[in-house]
């Protein structure tokens, strides 16, 4: 590997034709001297010159205009800077001109292009521009380089409308403009710069993502190329339906139309795209039912549809879709069961069917899946237990059942997938006790909350498991009935009480040092909540940002059996299931009074005597439901 700097000498070789310094370690600045590589008569025989992946600085020289033999000119991976000199224009027999990838800390080749770039380069058929920093127009003159075979200036900030004439490019295979700045023909509506590239029967790479078009395709686009193999415009702004035809372009292996405002429906010509192995779709507005045209693309292996309007049934036909690696329909309106055929997928790796109404019960062909990494089934309204069978997806990294309706225990079996990093099983119907090993050891307590009946895991705010037997189970009904109207009592008898301690004073005294009636309602809620978390609010659990009240409102009102203190939630969940939506419903009440005392703006809060009030009909309506449940317990007993 050769070091250094070019020599200024290489400016004397009149007879060399080739020079290829590429792939090495050189440094500095191209010695201007190489534009002079010229016979004695001074005419330039320089055609070749390769400087690509060193470490060359510097802006290009000028003088390089001078080789007007040049062919093939390479600056790829350096850190050139600057503008490309205009006198390249002169470079008639250039073909091949590659200078991507180039920077000085951060700045990037930048300027405009030459406005005759392709005016006077009859012979290029090669321009890499990307990971730039150009700007102003594409020029329209790049069209008249007729020989032009590949196109990429993507990375950039080319701004104004594409050039309508792209058509004349008839021999073009790769047209890369993706994440510049490029619009549609202004006053266009439809996207009428694709009625040009239909002459381009050679082109195989149509890339406009991230591009603000903000049009409608036209038909004409079902007329491109039938080589075409990418058609990619994610994220452009594109509007109305999707082209009828575009079934038409049958050699695609990739589609990606996501992230644009495409509505109606997937046309039936999808049928068509039988070599298509990547399609997104997803972050439009597509409506109607799952498209059953998509069943029929045997080789489909990546599949994006998430975030549509599609609804009704996930067809029994999905199931031919054996090749699909990853697949996405979350965010939609789904709403079915899952049909049988589906867990033929045996080559899925990643799944996200979430945010949908998909019921049922949770099948255990889930265990089928065994490549699967990650699986998100959260937000819809799945029933029963989860299988054992998911210990067989022994290579699965994430997994969200959280927000459904599954019920039974966490398996056990969970605990041997060690490659298990996310779970979330939050807000189901879950019971009985954590499991201790596995993912289980690092699990947050969000991922589990939401689910009342669990039990053995006290370090996450989950009770520990009441002992068996009837004698253990009486004395918790008699606690519960008895703790908590004494606890309200209580409050009641302290709520003029100020409370002046770290933690419970109001934030206004901290402005002006003034303590008010209002200063004491403030400081009754903080008690109020510490009595039935059974959390101070010095506690090390509540630093930074996080406070007794921020901790409580985040499981306000959903999931208050899970902040509740250890005992009560315990009662609740297991002893009085007939009236746990009742109490439930009165400790929401409970934690609400607090929150009313707890208001940032003094004149907000509730007052000491409307406290009472509330706290009274809590405490009358609780007394009533904890004893109606002790005399059915003792009943039975």
């Amino acid at each position: 590997m050769i070091k250094g700097s070019i020599p200024q000498e290489l400016g004397r070789l009149s007879q060399l034709r080739i020079l290829r310094l590429n792939d090495n370690n050189l440094t500095g600045k191209i010695p201007p001297l190489l534009g002079n590589l010229s016979k004695g008569n001074y005419l330039p025989i320089l055609e070749h010159l390769f400087l690509d992946s060193n470490r060359i600085t510097g802006k290009i020289p000028v003088s390089l205009s001078n080789a007007s033999k040049i062919t093939h000119l390479f600056f790829t991976v350096n850190d050139v800077q600057g503008n490309i000199p205009n006198e390249f224009g002169k470079l008639h027999e250039l073909v091949w001109f590659e200078f991507e990838y180039n920077r000085i800390s951060d700045n990037y080749l930048n300027g405009h292009l030459p406005y005759d770039l392709g005016t006077w380069l009859p012979n290029l058929q090669e321009i890499f521009l990307s990971h730039n920093q150009f700007s102003g127009d594409l020029p329209a003159a790049i069209c008249n380089a007729s020989k032009l075979e590949n196109l990429e200036v993507a990375n950039n900030s080319f701004t104004g409308p594409i050039p309508m004439m792209l058509g004349n490019l008839v021999d073009l295979i790769a047209l890369n403009l993706q994440n510049n700045l490029l619009e549609n023909n202004p006053g266009a509506t439809q996207l009428d710069f694709l009625n040009s590239l239909v002459t381009s029967r050679n082109l195989v790479y149509l890339i406009l993502a991230s591009n603000p078009l903000n049009g409608i395709f036209t038909e004409s686009i079902g007329n491109l190329s039938s080589n075409i193999r990418v058609l990619d415009a994610l994220d452009c702004g594109i509007r109305g339906s999707m082209p009828t035809n575009i079934g038409n372009l049958s050699g695609l292996i990739f589609l990606g139309l996501a992230s644009n405002n495409i509505v109606g429906n997937v046309p039936p010509s999808f049928v068509g795209l039988q070599n298509l192995e990547r399609l997104y779709l997803s972050r439009n507005k597509l409506e109607g039912t799952f498209p059953a045209e998509l069943c029929s693309i045997g080789r489909l292996g990546l599949l994006h549809l998430g975030e549509n309007r599609l609804s009704g049934e996930v067809p029994s036909c999905i199931g031919n879709l054996t090749e699909l690696r990853v697949m996405s329909i979350a965010a939609n309106n789904f709403s079915s069961k899952l049909p049988s055929s589906f867990w033929r997928l045996v080559k899925l790796d990643s799944l996200n069917l979430s945010r949908n109404l998909l019921h049922g019960f949770f099948p255990s062909d889930v265990g089928s899946l065994q490549y699967l990494v990650s699986l998100d089934m959260s937000r819809n309204a799945l029933q029963g237990p989860i299988p054992d069978t998911f210990s067989n997806l022994i290579v699965l990294e994430a997994l969200d059942l959280s927000t459904n309706a599954l019920s039974g225990v966490i398996p056990k079996s969970l605990e041997l997938l060690r490659d298990l990093k996310y779970l979330n099983v939050s807000f189901n119907n879950l019971q009985g006790e954590v499991p201790k090993k596995g993912v289980f050891a690092n699990v947050n307590y969000r991922f589990l909350m939401g689910n009342p009946r669990l039990c053995g895991a006290p370090d996450l705010y989950i009770p520990i498991c009441p002992a068996q037997g009837r004698k253990t189970t009486r004395k918790k009904s008699i606690i519960l009935r008895t703790a908590v109207p004494v606890a309200v009592t209580f409050l009641i008898l302290v709520a003029f009480k100020t409370l002046g301690t770290i933690g419970y004073i109001a934030p206004e005294y901290g402005l002006d040092g003034q303590i008010s009636t209002s200063s004491d309602v403030y400081s009754f809620g903080i008690l109020l909540l510490e009595t039935f978390t059974r959390k101070k609010p010095t506690d090390d659990l509540f630093s930074g940002d996080l406070s007794l009240h921020k901790w409580t409102s985040l499981s306000f009102p959903d999931a208050v059996l899970d902040i509740l203190d250890a005992d009560l939630a315990s009662d609740i969940g297991f002893t009085i299931d007939e009236n746990q939506s009742q109490i439930k419903q009165l400790l929401v009440l409970i934690i609400n009074v607090a929150f009313l005392c707890l208001k940032e703006l003094p004149e907000e809060r509730i007052n000491m005597r409307e406290v009472v009030v509330q706290l009274n009909k809590i405490r009358a309506e609780l007394t009533k439901l904890l004893t109606q449940s002790h005399s059915k317990f003792e009943k039975e007993d």
